[in-house]
């Protein structure tokens, strides 16, 4: 069994166990559409766990949690709080898609031990669509794309 690497600049390193290296694409490959990072201070609220959101784009979200938490996997839901803004967008359909060791220089201490979780939104309603958009625009670091489709 081997582990892949992929580095996307300016974001964590991301390990997935077990997969085929030469087979294995970049999250940002398998995606169709762009993912944004966001500002340190947005939770994202996972099965009543927060972690700090790493980018977010119209079809899924990323974010970092310390190893060793049970987390459940399968279809769930993922709240996401901006409290810059008093932002709050609640009971986002989701599934996991990837979580993996994640190497952060940008958590400093805290970057031991942590893990990477990818989220794919479900079926969102036309509100949540809306709300999505509007944090999209607001507070996604649009400039900053890790991958464009």
């Amino acid at each position: 069994m081997a582990s892949v690497f992929w580095k996307v600049p300016d974001q964590p390193y991301f390990v997935v166990e077990g997969e085929d290296v030469s087979t294995q694409k970049s999250g940002a490959e398998r995606r169709s559409s762009a993912r944004f990072p966001v500002h340190e201070e947005t939770l994202a609220i996972h099965a009543n766990k927060p972690g700090r959101m790493l980018d977010i784009g119209k079809g899924g979200v990323a974010f970092e949690y310390r190893d060793g938490e049970a987390w459940p996997d399968g279809a769930l839901t993922l709240d996401v709080l901006y409290g810059e803004q008093d932002f709050y967008l609640d009971m986002l359909p989701v599934k996991t898609v990837a979580d993996g060791s994640s190497y952060s220089r940008n958590l400093g201490k805290a970057g031991k031990g942590s893990r990477r979780r990818s989220l794919q939104f479900g079926g969102l309603s036309a509100g949540q669509r809306h709300q999505l958009n509007y944090f999209l625009k607001l507070n996604a670091n649009c400039k900053k794309a890790s991958h464009r489709g």
